[in-house]
């Protein structure tokens, strides 16, 4: 079975609940406080499966991550996950000032599962004060991250 006969959003929720399986095991303050971003490879079984293939790499910096990938060592996957962590805050519309999501009075840690195929990206949120209430989106991702992570797959 390959990653369009599930649909992208399911292989990446698929992958991101055995990430999140996989941290939860190493506690709360691991599962969303990342010392690094990481790359996972992803494969789906002729059953159906999705297996996760942990950190074929890690980096500080999530674009230096991005561009020290080798094409040769992601060319086996059928999809990849990158995996982050951060503060999420709600924008306020009502002021010119932008306030940093970790120093925002609502702020609540995240972590982003990004998964990327040839045929398309999905991406899944859990938030630590709700972390069993994933928040799903697929194909609506767009911008610099996006781009990075589709350019791994040309």
């Amino acid at each position: 079975m390959s990653v369009s006969a599930q649909g992208v959003m399911t292989v990446a929720e698929k992958a991101e609940a055995v990430i999140h399986d996989t941290f939860a095991t190493k506690g709360d303050g691991f599962a969303f406080d990342l010392p690094k971003a990481m790359l996972v490879g992803i494969n789906v079984t002729p059953t159906g499966e999705v297996k996760v293939q942990p950190e074929v790499a890690s980096h500080g910096d999530i674009y230096q991550l991005i561009d020290s990938v080798d094409k040769f060592t992601v060319q086996g996957f059928d999809a990849l996950g990158l995996v982050t962590c951060g503060w999420a805050a709600p924008i306020s519309h009502d002021s010119d000032e932008m306030t940093a999501p970790s120093e925002h009075a609502e702020r609540r840690r995240v972590r982003l599962f990004a998964c990327v195929c040839r045929q398309g990206m999905a991406s899944v949120l859990r938030f630590q004060d709700d972390a069993e209430n994933p928040v799903s989106d697929e194909g609506q991702a767009s911008g610099p991250l996006a781009d990075a992570l589709q350019h791994l797959l040309d």
